[in-house]
């Protein structure tokens, strides 16, 4: 699972690490993706490409409308039932974009 993940564009290892229902620390995860050959010895950067340049908002949002995303979330991730595939697109929907 962690080479198909690491394959299909999930690099960071915090995700990779919560994945694993914290069985595993990032390290281990690092460690992991070295043996297998899919991760330099050195630390790598994480880096999201993008074909296009990325357009900043003019304001921030009020810590207010922040926190109503982040309850949003959180209640979302509530659902019982709710597969490892969809958390990760919860999670990266709203916490990665």
């Amino acid at each position: 699972m962690l080479k198909s993940w690491f394959s299909s564009g999930t690099t960071d290892l915090r995700v990779l690490a919560f994945s694993f229902d914290g069985q595993y620390s990032e390290e281990a995860i690092r460690q992991k993706l070295i043996k297998c050959g899919l991760m330099k010895g050195e630390r790598e950067l994480m880096t999201v490409s993008c074909s296009s340049e990325l357009e900043l908002p003019k304001e921030l949002p009020s810590v207010e409308e922040a926190l109503k995303t982040l309850t949003a979330a959180l209640r979302t991730l509530e659902i019982p039932g709710l597969e490892r595939n969809e958390v990760f697109t919860i999670v990266k929907h709203h916490f990665w974009h």
